[in-house]
């Protein structure tokens, strides 16, 4: 029984994912204490709508109508989110950043899986990926 559960195309789909998101994990972890960079001064550091110290959905309504870049409310969102969270601190905008870039690892994932499903049968594709 073990030795179908283990072969399974569920089973490979949630190893892989497990070993991407560690991946993910890895690469980011020695980066807890960085300082904000670039564009951060302006769009975070020195842009007040997004200072944030009552969580509240009016303050993300604010961030977003007051977006640093117009046309990225989400963006100012998430910042003023990170904001409230951490007291200005990077550690937040990095786990978010974290989160961010684990998801987006899994769709790309997931959609290389599907396309690859496409041109070959499911037991060659898992082999591909693996």
């Amino acid at each position: 029984m073990y030795e179908k559960i283990t072969k399974s195309p569920q089973f490979i789909f949630f190893a892989l994912a497990l070993l991407l998101l560690l991946l993910v994990q890895v690469a980011y972890m020695q980066n807890s204490d960085n300082t904000f960079h670039f564009d951060d001064r302006y769009s975070i550091v020195e842009h007040a709508p997004i200072h944030m110290t009552q969580f509240s959905l009016a303050g993300l309504w604010h961030a977003g109508e007051n977006a640093y870049h117009a046309s990225r409310p989400i963006p100012s969102v998430t910042f003023a989110f990170d904001w409230w969270r951490g007291g200005g601190s990077t550690a937040a905008f990095l786990q978010t950043n974290l989160l961010i870039h684990s998801v987006n690892a899994l769709l790309v994932m997931s959609l290389l899986l599907l396309l690859l499903q496409r041109h070959f049968n499911r037991s060659s594709t898992l082999i591909t990926l693996a």
